[in-house]
């Protein structure tokens, strides 16, 4: 594009904390490495803490599902016995955590629950126990899930191009063409009866001195510039431009069409 560059160079600093803690200069490569591998285990932690917590879940919803299923025999060890919760966990065999969760609740309350909502509850939190469970032991489903995440954050959090690349035609902007810049210096320049030319630098030279194949010699010599053009006609009328820089202290000659 003619408005914009089409590559900029930007110097960084890659010092960077590591997974170690320590701060070392690192590549492009090894930098994505280590954030993959951070992603991998922030997103397994968080995975576990999740299982751990549906794992709690559940075995609470077990507990309640006992109560529901013997709820008269419950309320009635709850109402006479001196040490309900070792009386609950020795009649129908609980774990002491499942025993309190039964005596926290309300008699009022444990008489109102709702079997059907227990098991539909306890139906979809292993469903996504086990779906929690392959994303721990498959490291494809782990990594697939990463890519999810970064794709949702992009959509949420990024934003569209700034810079509009538009064709030249569309976007009207006038195409710059590449010209050749060279410092203005004297330059003499000289043609052969042949059509040989020579540029040789500096004004006031002895042309007559210079020599030239045999049976050919001088025929014209002009002074100019560098930073000058050279039209030229051939015995046909045709012309030729050149740049009179193109053959400056250059100890060859080409030959001219003529």
């Amino acid at each position: 594009m003619s408005l914009t560059d089409l590559a900029r160079n930007h110097p960084v600093n890659m010092v960077v904390l590591g997974l170690d803690g320590r701060p070392r200069q690192k590549g492009l490569l090894e930098i994505l490495s280590e954030w993959i591998n951070f992603r991998i285990d922030t997103v397994t932690r968080r995975t576990r803490a999740r299982l751990e917590k549906i794992r709690t879940r559940v075995h609470l919803l077990e507990g309640r599902l006992l109560a529901f299923a013997n709820l008269d025999e419950i309320i009635e060890i709850i109402r006479h016995s001196d040490d309900p919760r070792q009386a609950l966990i020795d009649r129908f065999g609980i774990t002491e955590v499942q025993a309190d969760d039964i005596l926290a609740i309300r008699l009022r309350q444990l008489a109102r629950l709702e079997r059907i909502a227990l098991e539909t509850e306890r139906g979809e939190l292993m469903k996504e126990a086990g779906e929690l469970e392959h994303l721990l032991s498959d490291g494809k489903a782990m990594r697939r899930q990463i890519v999810k995440e970064i794709r949702a954050l992009a959509k949420r959090f990024g934003d569209e191009r700034r810079t509009v690349l538009n064709p030249v035609a569309e976007s009207g902007a006038k195409k710059i063409k590449a010209i050749k810049t060279v410092p203005s210096e004297p330059v003499t320049i000289v043609l052969s009866e042949k059509g040989f030319i020579r540029s040789r630098t500096g004004h006031n030279i002895e042309v007559g001195n210079l020599s030239w194949k045999s049976g050919d010699r001088l025929l014209d010599s002009v002074e100019t510039s560098t930073d000058s053009d050279l039209v030229l006609f051939d015995s046909k009328g045709r012309t030729y431009c050149i740049q009179a820089s193109d053959e400056v202290d250059v100890e060859k000659a080409f030959l001219f069409p003529r």
